[in-house]
């Protein structure tokens, strides 16, 4: 591969680019009556013409990421000081708040937000090491540069692993030593397999001769090689599998937590929090190694909003509450929520065969009543009554398409449906009838 058929010459200037007004961050997409999207800013000026299918927008440093859409292809632009420039690649991703990946042909590079090349198009891969590092692959040999684009590592490793709190591990010839952020060898202690912790964490788990220890930022053990297995916990503890097959929990320093062991340490969705096992039943722990909820369930799941849905033995679910450190008045037989645990403001739950909203604020709400729910990729939720009539529920606990349909199929930022004796037509989120394009 010759360097020079890849060098990037990127300069915004001699892009085609226009000018708008933004005094602030905020994006409104706006729609044609054949479905068509565009995107404006808070005061209404153009952004992107309303002329494709969707339109999508994501933070990178002080400007903006926008995808946009249509029949053919994906469309990438930037858009920062009240300016858009086109970006002419078959692919364009954040890797960090000062890089952008690209790529052409099948192989990647990085312009920053500048509009400077900072790596040529050449490699396999490219992943971001936090904000201030990338990993490269060339050639199947893995390397490491800052953002601008300077060797940190060559690309002469068989993996490379990202530590925020340590640096990175290289793996050559079956070892792993662990180096700075300048490529410089950090302590001595070398192992076969690394785990990186997934939260800023300043120790790491190490593995030799099929044993597990774990190491401090600067590479000095501070748990030998002598556990079966280890979790680096984000709540800030260590689990550790003894050799009697039981689970004890360490700080960060290696020291214990709590006395008692467990047959099994997970992990919650709640940072702040880890659930414990012992004979098939769940406990709730906080980080100071407290149990905030006996194990006597079958199942503890984080639903949003410092609620939890924990199941009992007979199959009823019980909803608590982490502020008020009580559960809810009611029971239900089900639960359903929203994939991220975050971005409803509440959820739905099956009480007598019938599901309700559960309001995270307000509690049980009586205002809609479903015999089935079903929750798509979108984000919203096809509901049905008891005459088989489908409906749209949102995360916001309102109906944005009555129980009116025999069919509904998401798409973008309008739905498909259909009703008895008619054709498919499409609606928007008012349910407002539109013509969409279709292939």
């Amino acid at each position: 591969m010759h360097y020079y058929n890849f060098l990037l010459v990127l300069i915004w200037g001699l892009l085609p680019a226009f000018l708008i007004a933004q005094h602030n961050n905020s994006f409104q997409k706006v729609y044609q009556d054949n479905c068509l999207v565009g995107l404006v800013d808070a005061n209404s000026k153009e952004i992107l013409p309303t002329q494709f299918d969707a339109v999508g927008t994501q933070p990178i440093g002080d400007g903006w990421l926008v995808t946009a859409k249509d029949r053919r292809q994906v469309h990438y632009y930037w858009y920062q000081n009240e300016q858009v420039t086109a970006l002419p690649y078959a692919q364009v991703e954040r890797l960090n708040d000062r890089l952008f990946k690209v790529s052409k042909d099948g192989v990647y590079g990085a312009v920053n937000t500048d509009g400077n090349g900072v790596l040529l198009i050449a490699y396999q891969e490219l992943v971001a090491a936090g904000t201030e590092a990338v990993i490269t692959v060339y050639e199947d040999a893995y390397g490491a540069v800052d953002v601008d684009g300077q060797t940190i590592l060559p690309n002469k490793y068989d993996a490379l692993k990202y530590w925020s709190m340590g640096g990175f591990w290289g793996l050559k010839d079956g070892d792993y030593q662990l180096y700075d952020r300048k490529g410089q060898k950090k302590g001595t202690t070398v192992c076969d397999i690394v785990r990186v912790p997934t939260a800023d964490l300043p120790v790491c788990g190490v593995r030799k001769n099929k044993q597990w220890g774990v190491v401090n930022s600067k590479n000095e053990l501070i748990l030998d090689f002598e556990y079966k297995n280890l979790l680096l916990l984000e709540v800030g503890m260590i689990a550790v599998l003894q050799k009697d097959k039981k689970w004890a929990l360490l700080d960060l320093e290696g020291q214990q937590v709590v006395e008692k062991t467990y047959d099994l340490v997970l992990p919650s969705v709640h940072a702040q929090y880890i659930k414990v096992v012992e004979e098939s039943q769940l406990g709730l722990m906080n980080a100071a190694g407290k149990l905030v909820l006996p194990i006597e369930y079958q199942k503890i799941d984080y639903i949003g909003h410092n609620w939890f849905a924990v199941e009992k033995k007979s199959g009823e679910i019980q909803l608590f509450n982490l502020k008020t450190q009580a559960f809810y008045k009611n029971s239900f037989q089900k639960f359903l929520n929203a994939v991220d645990n975050n971005s409803w403001k509440g959820c739905l739950v099956q009480e007598q065969d019938v599901w309700k909203w559960f309001d995270f604020e307000r509690g049980l709400q009586s205002t809609f009543a479903f015999q089935n729910v079903s929750r798509t990729s979108s984000g919203v939720v096809l509901v049905e009554n008891e005459k088989h009539q489908l409906g749209v529920f949102s995360g916001e606990g309102m109906l944005l398409l009555p129980m009116e349909y025999q069919a509904i199929t998401p798409q973008d930022d309008f739905f498909k449906v259909k009703k008895i004796g008619l054709d498919w037509f499409f609606v928007n989120r008012n349910n407002k009838r539109v013509n969409c394009i279709q292939e």
